[in-house]
């Protein structure tokens, strides 16, 4: 019982802390995304300040495929497109999360800042997929519940048999005492018995009724007849 009552809070422990996570990884990855939106702008603004649409594309085309974003625009500060990348990175499980509203898309803009003037924008539409980090730690939060568990069953049944070993233990101590207890009455009735067969005065004795072989003679026949009659 009391290890059932560990693991229940043991698993609304688990369960809190998932939640929990969930909730703070999902506003930390999205600032993360917009601080490495805010980074692309200020690496791209010499380029948009040259004008030099070579590398920049070849930059955003790098960024798009490691960040995986759906679209980027890039734009002079007199709305003027530089840049615009459509990407589809969608595998089939991509395609199945998203059907069910579990990959949402964001939109994250900033300004590209040239010696202090802003002198375009960066937009890019972005896929959260923080729901495979929650798949993940869905798992792995199962699997410490399941050992956890497991622990705690060998851990009760352990326990059960210690208890069964020492009350097995308790009861052949019983029964050795019993044991000597009476062997030690049976051995005083035995003296008393041959006490009372050695304090008459009349001849007793045993003998084997097939051999004739005799087994017991009291005192007094002894001092009458000899031991060696």
């Amino acid at each position: 019982m009391e290890t059932r009552k560990v693991f229940i809070a043991s698993s609304g422990i688990l369960a809190v802390v998932f939640v929990l996570f969930v909730f703070f990884y999902w506003d930390y990855v999205n600032d993360t995304e917009q601080r490495r939106v805010d980074s692309h702008g200020q690496i791209i603004s010499n380029a948009i300040w040259d004008f030099e649409v070579g590398g920049m594309m070849e930059y955003m085309k790098l960024a798009s495929d490691a960040y995986k974003y759906k679209h980027v625009l890039v734009t002079q500060s007199t709305g003027e497109v530089v840049i615009e990348l459509e990407h589809s990175f969608q595998k089939p499980i991509d395609k199945l999360f998203a059907s069910m509203k579990l990959l949402p898309t964001r939109v994250i803009s900033s300004n590209v800042i040239y010696n202090g003037k802003v002198i375009g924008r960066i937009r890019v539409v972005w896929q959260n997929t923080a729901i495979y980090i929650y798949f993940y730690f869905s798992i792995l939060t199962v699997l410490i519940i399941t050992g956890l568990r497991y622990y705690l069953h060998t851990i009760t049944a352990k326990n059960e048999l210690e208890k069964r070993v020492v009350k097995r233990t308790e009861n052949l101590q019983k029964e050795i005492q019993d044991r000597i207890h009476a062997e030690k009455a049976l051995r005083s009735s035995h003296e008393r018995f041959l006490a009372v067969l050695n304090s008459l005065d009349a001849t007793i004795y045993v003998a084997d009724l097939e051999t004739y072989e005799i087994l017991f003679i009291n005192k007094y026949m002894i001092e009458s007849f000899g031991r060696d009659m």
